[in-house]
C-alpha cells in the first residue's frame, strides 16, 4: 500500500494493491514495513529512459538485481553508479512512463518460495521455486519466517547459506514459506549491544559497504557510525554515537 495521506498522527490515507500487489485482510496489531526510499533528482521524460538519477542510492539501500517503484511503475536495478542507476523499465508487467524531479523512488523486497520439501535445521543448502532472481547473491541476508541466514554461494543446485545469523534461531521450514531477499536497512549484529556500548560488532558483507558518517537502525534505534575497523575478514567493529534518550539493550 502507499500512503497518500497523513490524517493526524495515528492514522493515515492509504492506495491499497500499490506494485501490482494484491489487497489482503490485515490482522490487527500486525506489523508494518516502512519501505526504504530516495527521490528522484531530475526527470525522466522518455519512457525508454534507462538511466535515472536519484539524490542518494544508499538511502534506498538497493544493489544491483532488486527491483523499486516510481509512482506506479516498477523497474529492475541492472547497474549502479554513484547515485545514478542503469534499470530495464516497466518490469512486473508495470507501464514505463514519465516521472517528475522529486518523486519517491521506493525500493521493493524480493520475495521467492522454499521448494515443495522442507529446509531442516540441519540443512545449509536452501532450495527455491525460482532461481531468476538476480538480488540472490553471495553475502546478502534472506529472511525465513524469524531465522536470518547469510548466503554463501549460489548456483543452479540451490543456495549454499549459513543459518541463524544475528542470532536468530535455526528452525526447520516447511515447503512453500517465503523467502526475503532482506534490504539492508538493518545491520546483523555478532553479539548482544548493550545500554552503555559505543562499540558494535556487525557481521562485514561485500554487498554492504559501511563507512562513518553511516546510520544505521539497530531494531528501533538510529546510530550514527564514527569510525569503522576490520576485526577480521568476516566482523567489522564499529564505533556509533548513540541517543541516550533511545539507547536500549539489544539482544
Amino acid at each position: 500500500m502507499q500512503v497518500t495521506k497523513l490524517l493526524n498522527n495515528i492514522s493515515v490515507e492509504v492506495r491499497r494493491g500499490a506494485a501490482q500487489s494484491n489487497p489482503k485482510p490485515i490482522r490487527q496489531y500486525a506489523a508494518i514495513y516502512i519501505a526504504k526510499q530516495s527521490i528522484l533528482s531530475s526527470d525522466i521524460t522518455d519512457a525508454s529512459a534507462d538511466t535515472i538519477f536519484l539524490q542518494s542510492v544508499s538511502s534506498c539501500g538497493v544493489f544491483v538485481g532488486d527491483y523499486i517503484q516510481i509512482d506506479d511503475e516498477v523497474l529492475l536495478i541492472l547497474a549502479i553508479s554513484q547515485n545514478n542507476l542503469s534499470v530495464s523499465r516497466g518490469a512486473s508487467s508495470s507501464a514505463a512512463t514519465s516521472h517528475t524531479a522529486g518523486a519517491a523512488v521506493i525500493a521493493i523486497r524480493s520475495t521467492a518460495i522454499v521448494q515443495g520439501w522442507n529446509f531442516l535445521e540441519t540443512a545449509t543448502k536452501l532450495l527455491l521455486q525460482s532461481y531468476d532472481m538476480p538480488s540472490i547473491q553471495v553475502g546478502r541476508f534472506l529472511q525465513i519466517e524469524d531465522e536470518i541466514v547469510l548466503v554463501t554461494n549460489v548456483s543452479t543446485d540451490g543456495v549454499e547459506t549459513e543459518r541463524g545469523v544475528g542470532q536468530t534461531e535455526v528452525v526447520a521450514h516447511a515447503g512453500g514459506t517465503t523467502v526475503t531477499v532482506v534490504l539492508m536497512t538493518t545491520v546483523i549484529r555478532e553479539s548482544r549491544i548493550w545500554h552503555n556500548d559505543t562499540a558494535i560488532r556487525v557481521f562485514n558483507t561485500s554487498v554492504f559497504e559501511i563507512s562513518s558518517g553511516l546510520f544505521l537502525e539497530l531494531e528501533d534505534e538510529i546510530i550514527l557510525v564514527s569510525d569503522v575497523r576490520a576485526v577480521s575478514d568476516a566482523v567489522l567493529e564499529l564505533q556509533v554515537a548513540r541517543s541516550s534518550s533511545r539507547r536500549q539493550a539489544l539482544d
